[in-house]
Protein backbone atom coordinates (compact mmCIF):
# COMPACT_ATOMS: atom_id res chain seq x y z
CA UNK A 1 0.00 0.00 0.00
CA UNK A 2 2.85 2.29 0.66
CA UNK A 3 4.59 1.54 -2.41
CA UNK A 4 1.41 2.27 -4.03
CA UNK A 5 0.88 5.65 -2.72
CA UNK A 6 4.28 6.25 -3.53
CA UNK A 7 4.39 5.15 -7.28
CA UNK A 8 1.13 7.64 -7.41
CA UNK A 9 3.08 10.51 -5.98
CA UNK A 10 5.67 9.79 -8.39
CA UNK A 11 3.30 9.72 -11.59
CA UNK A 12 1.47 12.89 -10.45
CA UNK A 13 4.70 14.80 -10.13
CA UNK A 14 6.10 12.97 -13.43
CA UNK A 15 2.57 14.45 -14.79
CA UNK A 16 2.58 17.61 -13.57
CA UNK A 17 6.74 18.30 -15.09
CA UNK A 18 5.78 16.99 -18.55
CA UNK A 19 2.84 19.26 -18.25
CA UNK A 20 4.80 22.38 -17.25
CA UNK A 21 7.42 21.47 -20.12
CA UNK A 22 5.02 20.92 -22.53
CA UNK A 23 2.77 24.29 -22.06
CA UNK A 24 6.56 26.09 -22.06
CA UNK A 25 7.22 24.67 -25.44
CA UNK A 26 3.89 25.78 -26.79
CA UNK A 27 4.59 29.13 -25.65
CA UNK A 28 8.08 29.44 -27.04
CA UNK A 29 7.10 28.87 -30.80
CA UNK A 30 7.88 31.12 -32.98
CA UNK A 31 5.65 34.52 -32.63
CA UNK A 32 6.99 36.30 -36.04
CA UNK A 33 3.88 37.79 -37.92
CA UNK A 34 3.34 39.62 -40.85
CA UNK A 35 0.93 42.94 -40.86
CA UNK A 36 -0.01 45.17 -43.34
CA UNK A 37 -2.55 47.02 -44.36
CA UNK A 38 -5.24 45.91 -46.53
CA UNK A 39 -6.66 41.61 -46.89
CA UNK A 40 -3.67 41.30 -49.21
CA UNK A 41 -0.03 41.86 -48.93
CA UNK A 42 1.46 44.36 -51.51
CA UNK A 43 2.20 43.23 -54.93
CA UNK A 44 6.23 42.91 -55.71
CA UNK A 45 7.30 47.20 -54.63
CA UNK A 46 6.64 47.25 -50.77
CA UNK A 47 9.70 47.29 -47.75
CA UNK A 48 9.46 44.97 -44.81
CA UNK A 49 10.19 46.48 -41.38
CA UNK A 50 11.75 43.74 -38.97
CA UNK A 51 9.95 45.29 -36.10
CA UNK A 52 11.04 43.73 -32.34
CA UNK A 53 10.64 44.84 -29.21
CA UNK A 54 14.54 45.07 -27.51
CA UNK A 55 13.40 45.55 -23.90
CA UNK A 56 11.10 47.16 -21.37
CA UNK A 57 11.05 49.48 -18.41
CA UNK A 58 8.13 49.63 -16.37
CA UNK A 59 9.34 51.98 -13.78
CA UNK A 60 9.96 55.02 -16.39
CA UNK A 61 7.32 53.67 -18.36
CA UNK A 62 9.38 53.39 -21.48
CA UNK A 63 9.72 50.95 -24.81
CA UNK A 64 12.45 50.17 -26.69
CA UNK A 65 11.78 48.48 -30.49
CA UNK A 66 14.60 47.68 -33.17
CA UNK A 67 13.89 47.79 -36.56
CA UNK A 68 15.19 46.55 -39.52
CA UNK A 69 14.75 47.16 -43.39
CA UNK A 70 14.27 44.55 -46.14
CA UNK A 71 13.57 46.30 -49.25
CA UNK A 72 11.53 45.01 -52.17
CA UNK A 73 10.89 45.29 -55.94
CA UNK A 74 11.51 48.47 -57.19
CA UNK A 75 13.46 49.88 -53.57
CA UNK A 76 15.91 47.31 -54.40
CA UNK A 77 19.35 47.18 -56.29
CA UNK A 78 18.82 43.57 -57.45
CA UNK A 79 23.05 43.54 -57.32
CA UNK A 80 23.48 44.71 -53.99
CA UNK A 81 19.64 44.00 -52.44
CA UNK A 82 20.14 47.63 -50.76
CA UNK A 83 18.10 50.41 -50.96
CA UNK A 84 18.16 51.68 -54.72
CA UNK A 85 16.52 54.89 -53.86
CA UNK A 86 17.11 57.26 -50.54
CA UNK A 87 14.25 56.99 -47.92
CA UNK A 88 12.85 58.83 -44.78
CA UNK A 89 11.76 57.21 -42.01
CA UNK A 90 9.33 58.46 -39.51
CA UNK A 91 8.60 56.58 -35.94
CA UNK A 92 7.29 57.88 -32.92
CA UNK A 93 10.90 58.50 -30.94
CA UNK A 94 10.38 60.07 -27.61
CA UNK A 95 13.16 62.28 -28.66
CA UNK A 96 12.14 64.68 -31.77
CA UNK A 97 15.65 64.53 -32.93
CA UNK A 98 15.26 61.29 -33.56
CA UNK A 99 11.48 60.93 -35.39
CA UNK A 100 12.59 61.23 -38.64
CA UNK A 101 16.02 59.34 -40.26
CA UNK A 102 17.20 58.92 -43.64
CA UNK A 103 17.83 56.13 -45.21
CA UNK A 104 20.92 55.97 -47.56
CA UNK A 105 20.71 54.60 -51.15
CA UNK A 106 23.37 52.25 -52.20
CA UNK A 107 23.99 51.28 -48.29
CA UNK A 108 23.05 48.33 -46.26
CA UNK A 109 20.12 49.89 -43.94
CA UNK A 110 21.28 50.40 -40.34
CA UNK A 111 19.66 49.27 -37.75
CA UNK A 112 16.88 51.57 -35.66
CA UNK A 113 16.31 51.79 -31.88
CA UNK A 114 13.30 53.21 -31.25
CA UNK A 115 12.03 54.38 -27.44
CA UNK A 116 8.23 54.80 -26.42
CA UNK A 117 6.92 55.41 -23.97
CA UNK A 118 4.02 53.27 -22.47
CA UNK A 119 0.62 53.54 -20.44
CA UNK A 120 0.10 50.69 -17.33
CA UNK A 121 -0.44 50.11 -14.05
CA UNK A 122 2.88 48.57 -12.24
CA UNK A 123 1.45 48.54 -9.04
CA UNK A 124 -1.04 44.93 -10.13
CA UNK A 125 1.97 42.83 -10.88
CA UNK A 126 2.50 40.52 -12.03
CA UNK A 127 -1.08 40.97 -14.15
CA UNK A 128 0.05 44.30 -15.17
CA UNK A 129 -0.55 45.31 -18.49
CA UNK A 130 0.71 48.27 -20.65
CA UNK A 131 0.20 49.48 -24.38
CA UNK A 132 2.00 51.28 -26.53
CA UNK A 133 0.99 52.44 -30.63
CA UNK A 134 3.92 52.13 -32.96
CA UNK A 135 4.67 52.86 -36.10
CA UNK A 136 7.75 53.27 -39.32
CA UNK A 137 6.39 55.58 -41.63
CA UNK A 138 8.62 55.30 -45.04
CA UNK A 139 8.50 57.98 -47.72
CA UNK A 140 10.64 57.60 -51.13
CA UNK A 141 12.61 61.29 -52.34
CA UNK A 142 9.34 62.56 -53.94
CA UNK A 143 7.35 62.45 -50.72
CA UNK A 144 5.38 59.23 -51.87
CA UNK A 145 4.31 56.89 -49.38
CA UNK A 146 6.18 53.71 -49.25
CA UNK A 147 3.97 50.14 -48.93
CA UNK A 148 5.52 48.59 -45.86
CA UNK A 149 4.73 45.13 -44.15
CA UNK A 150 5.45 45.05 -40.74
CA UNK A 151 7.25 41.66 -39.83
CA UNK A 152 6.55 41.75 -35.86
CA UNK A 153 8.33 39.37 -33.53
CA UNK A 154 7.99 39.37 -30.04
CA UNK A 155 11.57 38.97 -28.17
CA UNK A 156 10.50 40.35 -24.81
CA UNK A 157 11.80 38.00 -22.24
CA UNK A 158 9.50 37.21 -19.27
CA UNK A 159 6.91 39.77 -21.25
CA UNK A 160 3.98 38.65 -24.65
CA UNK A 161 3.63 41.33 -26.71
CA UNK A 162 1.51 41.44 -29.61
CA UNK A 163 0.74 44.12 -32.26
CA UNK A 164 -2.38 45.26 -33.80
CA UNK A 165 -3.88 47.54 -36.48
CA UNK A 166 -5.20 50.82 -35.12
CA UNK A 167 -8.31 51.47 -37.08
CA UNK A 168 -8.46 55.23 -36.52
CA UNK A 169 -4.91 55.43 -38.69
CA UNK A 170 -5.88 52.60 -40.83
CA UNK A 171 -9.07 54.47 -42.18
CA UNK A 172 -6.35 57.45 -43.31
CA UNK A 173 -4.00 54.12 -44.91
CA UNK A 174 -1.42 54.49 -42.56
CA UNK A 175 -0.33 51.56 -40.52
CA UNK A 176 -0.16 52.30 -37.04
CA UNK A 177 -0.14 49.32 -34.29
CA UNK A 178 -1.26 48.91 -30.97
CA UNK A 179 0.55 46.97 -28.79
CA UNK A 180 -0.58 45.08 -25.89
CA UNK A 181 2.25 43.97 -23.59
CA UNK A 182 1.63 40.98 -20.30
CA UNK A 183 3.49 39.30 -18.37
CA UNK A 184 3.60 35.37 -19.25
CA UNK A 185 2.59 32.55 -17.68
CA UNK A 186 5.59 31.36 -16.41
CA UNK A 187 6.19 34.31 -14.51
CA UNK A 188 2.73 34.51 -13.29
CA UNK A 189 2.88 30.87 -11.93
CA UNK A 190 6.26 31.69 -10.14
CA UNK A 191 4.98 34.44 -8.76
CA UNK A 192 2.06 33.01 -6.86
CA UNK A 193 4.41 30.05 -5.87
CA UNK A 194 6.62 32.47 -4.07
CA UNK A 195 3.68 34.71 -2.48
CA UNK A 196 2.15 31.19 -1.65
CA UNK A 197 5.09 30.43 0.13
CA UNK A 198 5.58 33.27 1.94
CA UNK A 199 2.06 32.95 3.18
CA UNK A 200 2.47 29.16 4.02
CA UNK A 201 5.46 30.10 6.22
CA UNK A 202 3.97 33.06 7.86
CA UNK A 203 1.38 31.19 9.11
CA UNK A 204 4.21 27.97 10.25
CA UNK A 205 5.25 30.93 12.64
CA UNK A 206 1.89 31.86 13.70
CA UNK A 207 1.22 28.08 14.77
CA UNK A 208 4.50 27.69 16.58
CA UNK A 209 3.53 30.99 18.21
CA UNK A 210 0.38 29.95 19.82
CA UNK A 211 1.27 27.01 20.49
CA UNK A 212 4.38 28.80 22.56
CA UNK A 213 2.32 31.52 23.85
CA UNK A 214 -1.00 30.10 24.41
CA UNK A 215 -0.46 26.45 24.55
CA UNK A 216 2.40 26.33 26.97
CA UNK A 217 5.02 24.30 24.92
CA UNK A 218 8.59 25.13 25.82
CA UNK A 219 10.53 27.92 24.60
CA UNK A 220 13.57 27.20 22.72
CA UNK A 221 16.00 30.33 21.74
CA UNK A 222 15.94 28.33 18.42
CA UNK A 223 12.09 29.19 17.75
CA UNK A 224 13.17 32.85 18.18
CA UNK A 225 16.65 32.31 15.79
CA UNK A 226 14.34 30.80 13.27
CA UNK A 227 11.49 33.66 13.27
CA UNK A 228 14.04 36.35 12.67
CA UNK A 229 16.02 34.50 9.93
CA UNK A 230 12.28 34.13 8.52
CA UNK A 231 11.88 38.04 8.25
CA UNK A 232 15.07 38.69 6.07
CA UNK A 233 14.07 35.72 3.92
CA UNK A 234 10.87 37.15 2.74
CA UNK A 235 12.62 40.31 1.45
CA UNK A 236 14.92 37.70 -0.37
CA UNK A 237 11.65 35.56 -1.87
CA UNK A 238 10.10 38.95 -2.20
CA UNK A 239 12.62 40.05 -4.64
CA UNK A 240 13.68 37.00 -6.36
CA UNK A 241 10.18 37.36 -8.59
CA UNK A 242 11.21 38.17 -12.18
CA UNK A 243 11.09 41.66 -12.61
CA UNK A 244 9.31 42.82 -9.75
CA UNK A 245 8.75 46.46 -8.86
CA UNK A 246 9.85 48.46 -5.50
CA UNK A 247 7.17 47.45 -2.13
CA UNK A 248 3.69 48.24 -3.61
CA UNK A 249 2.03 45.88 -5.90
CA UNK A 250 -1.16 44.48 -5.20
CA UNK A 251 0.89 41.31 -3.65
CA UNK A 252 2.55 43.36 -1.04
CA UNK A 253 -0.32 44.35 0.27
CA UNK A 254 -2.21 41.64 0.63
CA UNK A 255 0.64 39.03 1.75
CA UNK A 256 4.19 40.17 1.80
CA UNK A 257 3.48 43.06 4.46
CA UNK A 258 1.27 40.76 6.80
CA UNK A 259 3.68 38.47 6.97
CA UNK A 260 6.25 40.89 7.64
CA UNK A 261 3.84 41.81 10.64
CA UNK A 262 2.68 38.46 11.56
CA UNK A 263 6.42 37.25 11.65
CA UNK A 264 7.64 39.98 13.72
CA UNK A 265 4.93 40.33 15.69
CA UNK A 266 5.14 36.43 16.84
CA UNK A 267 9.29 37.00 17.28
CA UNK A 268 8.44 39.92 19.85
CA UNK A 269 5.65 37.87 21.88
CA UNK A 270 8.37 34.61 21.69
CA UNK A 271 10.81 36.68 23.37
CA UNK A 272 8.53 38.22 25.93
CA UNK A 273 7.40 34.99 26.49
CA UNK A 274 10.75 33.50 27.38
CA UNK A 275 11.73 36.49 29.68
CA UNK A 276 8.93 36.00 31.63
CA UNK A 277 8.36 32.08 31.80
CA UNK A 278 10.75 30.66 34.78
CA UNK A 279 13.12 27.93 33.35
CA UNK A 280 12.11 24.00 33.44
Amino acid sequence: MKILKIGLAVLVFAGLWVGTFLLHSAGGDDKTSDIHLGATAPDKDFVIVMMSPANIDTVKDVMRFKLDFVPQGKYMNPETHYPSMPLTLNVPDTDPKKQEQQIKAGQKPKSVEVEVDIEGEISAYPHDHYQTQMYAWLTDAMGQAVPVIYRYKDKLSGMDSSGGIEEETQKLGLLTLNIEISRTLEVRLFCYFINAMIAVLALAVVGVTYLVVIGGRKVEFGQMTWIGATLFVFVSMRNSQPSVPTFGTTLDVLIFFWAEVLTATSLVLIALTWMKRKPG
